[in-house]
């Protein structure tokens, strides 16, 4: 399907995506019976010109005590193979 896609549509210059993901497991510790739950969210945003692109992400994690973790990312992207993210493509990422 995706190399249907390719041929049949023209190059895009503007790619623009959004994603949002969640997840809530719990987490046994060491084989024990003590275990904490854990909540992972995050965000992500990218836009892309041509054949280079620019993503921004955000991640956070909480568990069940008041412990947190947050991080933030910006990538770069050189797509060297594909017209778009959602036909085949290869990109280099920094």
């Amino acid at each position: 399907m995706d190399q249907w896609l390719a041929l049949n549509t023209a190059p895009n210059f503007f790619d623009f995506n959004i994603a949002l993901e969640s997840a809530d497991f719990e987490h046994t510790i060491n084989g024990t019976t003590d275990s904490e739950e854990l909540s992972l969210k995050g965000a992500s945003i990218g836009l892309h010109f041509n054949i280079i692109g620019f993503e921004g992400q955000y991640k956070m994690a909480e568990n069940s005590s008041t412990d947190e973790f947050k991080s933030r990312t910006g990538i770069f992207h050189l797509r060297i193979l594909g017209h778009s993210t959602q036909s085949t493509h290869i990109a280099l990422q920094y």
